[in-house]
């Protein structure tokens, strides 16, 4: 009788771990269609071509919605200093601008060279302010989500799969490289999560 209770158990062990590794490979096949459709869609939206050398699916695990969450905050921040960043950039561009416009005022007092328009001034003042505005844009969303993630009492399951990817992505001629794991995420239903 001991024989054939243990002989039960090691039965449904097989049967259990084979079921759980057929789900780990049907998940795996999903997640990998999922990335690589996501690649070509956002290189087709940018009008860029990709060509993936390399794909390779690491692994995936279950993670909750409060470090998924977390993840986004430090890509809210990210793009929240490049826009810093930019705006430093934009601010000397114009300050340039302004001296070199003095310049030429300066040299051609009397209006025989023609006139130089603020246009370019302006036209780097709108950049500027559009930057602004994303920065803003950031910082809403980081505020809203750090408020969100302090009131949620029961997380949702996020899927965090890991990739490694070799590609080339030409854009107006323009050949870039890529080689780096890269994440992408997943929600309960298996649906991909998008940082932005």
């Amino acid at each position: 009788m001991l024989k054939l209770t243990t002989l039960y158990s090691a039965i449904s062990i097989c049967i259990l771990a084979s079921s759980c590794s057929n789900e780990q490979k049907d998940n795996t096949q999903l997640f990998t269609a999922k990335i690589k459709q996501e690649i070509s869609d956002q290189a087709f939206k940018n009008n860029v071509q990709v060509d993936i050398l390399d794909f390779k699916f690491i692994k995936y695990e279950t993670i909750d919605e409060n470090k998924y969450d977390t993840v986004k905050l430090i890509h809210y921040q990210d793009m929240m200093q490049a826009a810093l960043k930019d705006m430093k950039v934009y601010s000397k561009k114009i300050s340039l601008e302004k001296e070199k416009q003095e310049l030429y005022n300066e040299i051609d007092s009397d209006g025989s060279l023609g006139s130089s328009s603020g246009r370019d001034i302006e036209e780097l003042k709108e950049k500027l302010r559009a930057i602004g505005d994303t920065a803003q844009q950031y910082i809403k969303k980081d505020s809203l989500l750090e408020i969100e993630i302090s009131n949620r009492k029961s997380p949702k399951l996020v899927y965090k799969a890991k990739v490694f990817l070799k590609a080339v992505s030409t854009y107006k001629g323009e050949k870039n490289n890529f080689m780096d794991t890269a994440y992408y995420y997943f929600d309960e239903k298996m649906n991909l999560k998008r940082l932005q």
